[in-house]
């Protein structure tokens, strides 16, 4: 993980909570699941699609399987 938020890391820049959807076939049956992973110290923000969360990188941050 640290690779991949590398340059936020080096220049402390906030990051969003990151929430994927991935979509697979099995046996031919469109399947999907979600997983996220949070940032810690997060603020709030309020956008046209919603309430957005970002913060900083979370070194100890754990996947979570969502659906």
């Amino acid at each position: 993980m640290e690779t991949v938020f590398d340059h936020a890391i080096k220049y402390g820049h906030k990051l969003y909570d990151l929430d994927l959807t991935i979509f697979y076939k099995d046996n031919n049956i469109n399947k999907h699941f979600n997983i996220k992973i949070e940032c810690k110290n997060k603020i709030a923000t309020n956008t046209e699609c919603g309430i957005i969360y970002y913060g900083e990188y979370d070194s100890d941050a754990k996947l979570q399987i969502i659906e």
